[in-house]
């Protein structure tokens, strides 16, 4: 959906480390199911975490940004914890003998992450951070719940696509009729069209969006009997006559 504004993968990187230990995660289950190895738990859990692993990296692929990469660190973490399981069982099972390069990599990846435990934060600064209260709410939308804020009645009826939108809308005392949490979620014609059938239904005469729209998507709007009435910090409003 958001394929539009996608980011360009990078030819090398650590994603690769990641993808390889996924592939070895689904390599190791399969051998071990065709070897019809004890421990099925294990077995299975290596090819879940593998297949996991990709279904996961997918939003990675369309938008390679470091933010996503190490949200996957979760996942990296049980393929590798796993494999690090088989490697250990072969070496005790096959006694004092040299260890491959794979093994030797599979036990480099986990020892270094093992290092992250450090940055692990305690259950007590966790209680002290829940029970705390910050001066001024996180990512408070101010200046435009104060714009929509005079420019809607509750439990008036709006379509609200700005980030935290639904949020804004609960605050307010309104209702967000948007199938979409943003406009910048909504990128082909057949998805505004959703979001005009909805406001349609609803009743919902005013749309809030968090930019100025596109040429085609102005043309759209107008041809469903929208126009622009007024526009502030990030927000911009557009009212059906």
């Amino acid at each position: 959906m958001l394929g539009l504004v996608a980011l360009g993968l990078p030819a090398l990187g650590l994603h690769l480390a990641l993808y390889v230990t996924f592939s070895a995660a689904i390599v190791v289950a399969t051998v071990r199911l065709v070897a019809r190895r004890e421990d099925a738990v294990l077995t299975s859990m290596l090819l879940w975490s593998g297949v996991f692993g990709f279904g996961a990296a997918g939003y990675f692929l369309g938008r390679s940004d470091g933010f996503k990469l190490a949200a996957l660190f979760s996942a990296w973490g049980l393929s590798l914890m796993l494999l690090t399981i088989v490697v250990v069982r072969a070496a005790v099972a096959t006694g004092a003998r040299r260890p491959r390069i794979a093994e030797l990599t599979v036990l480099l990846g986990f020892s270094l992450s093992l290092c992250l435990l450090a940055q692990f934060p305690p259950p007590w600064s966790q209680l002290t951070r829940l029970r705390g209260h910050s001066a001024r709410p996180l990512y408070a939308q101010t200046e435009i719940v104060r714009f929509v804020r005079a420019r809607t009645k509750p439990p008036e009826k709006v379509a609200i696509l700005v980030p935290f939108g639904h949020r804004i809308a609960y605050e307010l005392g309104v209702v967000n009729v948007s199938p979409y949490i943003m406009d910048q979620a909504v990128v082909t014609r057949r998805q505004w069209q959703l979001v005009l059938d909805a406001m349609a239904r609803e009743r919902a005469r005013k749309l809030f969006l968090s930019q100025e729209p596109a040429p085609a998507l102005r043309r759209l709007l107008t041809r469903a009997g929208y126009a622009p009435r007024a526009t502030g910090t990030n927000v911009v409003e557009w009212v059906r006559s």
